[in-house]
């Protein structure tokens, strides 16, 4: 939820949104990676977020597996959401490969559905699926990837600066980034003499590849994963559906 304000450096010098002519409109704010990062790190740990099920047995498709819990939060001055967790299961012992491009999928998931969340809570927020989300996202993703600062991950967009930003903003944006939907990973582009040549998202982030849901990773078919309690002798075997059945192992 960004407003024209946020083009300006704030007191520590941060410039929160921008235009950039090969990601469109970026909020830096969701584009610095962290959230990515700790994702990442989770699912290449593949321990269970719950301690009570800790020594539970988890399957996915016949392979080891964990249960993990994620989710993205937003708050803006004093409104904040409330939580929008969900779980997944993950095949543990993946290769850095494979990690990043589960962690890939699951968070270009939950960032479609979140956006989808915060539409709940209109007219008290204009935030969802608002132009420059899902792309932000993703560009953080790609900075989390490659370790990149921000300063590069501004030239590799192609930030045009604050005076372009605000001018940009005022010609094609007036009432907000939230009045025009979008719901892809793709930018919405408009016209700068700040820009030369095609605008297209970079080849570092959209080489990016998401695993497909059912083989490394599932989401429970149903709302919570029935372990209160986990058991050394009980076995949780899911499908690529998400189903899972008991047995004793």
């Amino acid at each position: 939820m960004t407003s024209r304000s946020d083009i300006a450096p704030n007191a520590n010098g941060f410039r929160r949104l921008s235009y950039t002519c090969r990601c469109g409109w970026i909020d830096w704010g969701h584009a610095n990676g962290t959230g990515a990062a700790a994702l990442i790190s989770k699912v290449k740990l593949g321990q269970n977020d719950w301690p009570a099920n800790s020594q539970s047995n988890i399957y996915l498709n016949g392979q080891p597996a964990f249960v993990m819990e994620y989710t993205q939060t937003m708050s803006k001055g004093p409104v904040t959401l409330p939580a929008n967790s969900r779980l997944w299961i993950i095949r543990k012992s993946l290769s850095n490969a494979q990690a990043i491009s589960v962690a890939y999928a699951i968070f270009r998931a939950e960032s479609v559905s979140f956006e989808a969340y915060q539409n709940r809570f209109e007219p008290l927020i204009d935030s969802g699926f608002s132009q420059e989300d899902l792309v932000s996202n993703i560009t953080g993703f790609y900075r989390a990837v490659s370790r990149k600062t921000e300063a590069e991950m501004r030239r590799l967009c192609g930030d045009v600066g604050e005076a372009e930003s605000l001018r940009m903003w005022d010609e094609h944006v007036p009432g907000g980034l939230g009045t025009t939907e979008n719901r892809s990973f793709s930018p919405v582009y408009y016209e700068s003499d700040a820009c030369s040549g095609p605008q297209s998202m970079p080849s570092e982030i959209t080489n990016l590849t998401p695993s497909p849901h059912g083989l490394l990773w599932t989401q429970p078919s149903f709302a919570s994963v029935p372990m209160g309690t986990g058991y050394s002798w009980l076995r949780y075997d899911y499908d690529s559906a998400g189903r899972f059945s008991l047995s004793f192992d």
